[in-house]
Parts: C-alpha cells; sequence; structure tokens
C-alpha cells in the first residue's frame, strides 16, 4: 500500500518531467525557427585594433573600452549585440597639438558612441558622432581609435557589406 506523500511524489515527478520536456521542445523550435535568437560568443581576437596613424601630431597613451554594438540592419531594424560582446585596449594615438595638454584635465572615465560604417575588408571608418563624450579632444580620440577597428566578423550574411554600427566607447585611461 502506497502512502499518500509517495503518490504526491510520483505525481510531481511526472509532471516535472512532463514540463520538462515541453520546454526542451519549446526551446528546439525557437532556435530552429528563428536562427536570429541564436548566441554566438566573441573573444577579443575578433575584433583587432589597426595601426592607423596622423603624421606630425602628438601622442597619448589611452585606454578605451568598447561596450557591444548595436548594429542596424538593410531594414533599419536595431540588433544590440549581448552585453559580454566588449573589448578593453590600451593604445598609443595621435592627437591634435592643443589636445595634448587638454585632455590631461579631462575627468575620466567618460562614455560616448561613434556610429561605424565597416566595409567589407572589417574595416571601420567613423560616419559621425552619436553620444559625445562632452570635452571635443575625448572625442577626437574616440574617433581616431575607432576607426582602427577591424570587425573580423563584419560584414555576414545576416549582416551583409556595408554594415552601419553604434560603437559605444569609455574612454578610461590618458597618458
Amino acid at each position: 500500500m502506497n502512502s499518500r506523500s509517495e503518490m504526491l511524489r510520483r505525481r510531481d515527478r511526472k509532471v516535472f518531467g512532463w514540463a520538462l520536456a515541453v520546454a526542451v521542445a519549446l526551446h528546439v523550435a525557437v532556435f530552429v525557427l528563428f536562427p536570429g535568437f541564436r548566441f554566438r560568443v566573441f573573444h577579443a581576437g575578433e575584433v583587432e585594433l589597426g595601426s592607423g596613424s596622423r603624421s606630425g601630431s602628438p601622442a597619448v597613451s589611452v585606454e578605451v573600452v568598447f561596450g557591444a554594438p548595436t548594429i542596424t540592419d538593410h531594414a533599419g531594424v536595431e540588433w544590440p549585440e549581448p552585453p559580454e560582446h566588449i573589448l578593453e585596449a590600451g593604445r598609443v594615438v595621435p592627437v591634435p597639438g592643443e589636445c595634448a595638454s587638454a585632455i590631461g584635465r579631462t575627468r575620466l572615465p567618460v562614455t560616448g558612441s561613434v556610429r561605424l560604417i565597416v566595409g567589407g575588408s572589417g574595416r571601420a571608418s567613423v560616419a559621425h558622432m552619436v553620444q559625445s563624450m562632452g570635452e571635443p579632444c575625448a572625442d577626437e580620440i574616440m574617433k581616431v581609435v575607432a576607426e582602427a577597428l577591424r570587425y573580423l566578423w563584419l560584414p555576414s550574411e545576416r549582416f551583409p557589406n556595408p554594415v552601419d554600427l553604434v560603437q559605444p566607447v569609455t574612454l578610461t585611461s590618458v597618458e
């Protein structure tokens, strides 16, 4: 003879099993029917910083953090990348002479964003500022560093050439 608690446990296990099976089936269906929901982890090696330079300008050493970009497809739909798609980078960048001394007085970190056009090679070119960092010299540094980006995963089948994206940038250190 089975006790009441044993019958309830057996029933709960059966309900849990069916609920788990339905959840798995729904997840599989969503990933098969909507490939846009697929998740891909990008590693720091998939985005490169090139070596663009402006001759004759003084240089400063900067540390920046590129946040997860938001890509706009050709239909005008915005696709934010997962928040873990960030890149921390340090590099020496040329700046206009008047900025070399002014940038040291900027309170860091400062954040802004820039609209980029990514060509067939994955190289980015600055279209315009979306959100200023609040300091013209910091904006200039953001443009120089953002223009040196090379996206190894763009363009793609989902986002054909040219790719329009908004890249958030945080300037964390200037020396």
